[in-house]
């Protein structure tokens, strides 16, 4: 998988979800999952989601609640999540993505 479709991968189980209405563009990776309304409920639907659209057994949903609350601001953040799942599945940036940022 490449890092545009995990991004877009991600982005997708993030609005499904949370059940938002917003098209990709308006969901900025900084933007944190508490303030669109992630709750204990959605994340088991997030982690659902994320298990079934990237084929990943276990998604370790605690470990990264444990290490975001363990952050300083921002968190909980949709790139947060990105660079989780693309840490479990060994998924590199791809050089556009870091010359954009």
């Amino acid at each position: 998988m490449h890092h545009a479709d995990l991004v877009a991968t991600v982005t997708d189980a993030v609005r499904y979800s949370l059940e938002l209405d917003l098209a990709h563009s308006e969901l900025r990776p900084e933007a944190s999952l508490l303030a669109l309304g992630m709750d204990s409920i959605t994340a088991v639907d997030l982690t659902v989601a994320l298990e079934q659209a990237l084929g990943i057994a276990a998604f370790p949903i605690q470990d990264w609640a444990d290490a975001e609350s363990a952050r300083s601001e921002p968190r909980f953040t949709i790139a947060s999540l990105i660079a989780t799942c693309a840490a479990l599945l060994g998924v590199q940036p791809s050089p556009e993505a870091t010359h954009d940022e």
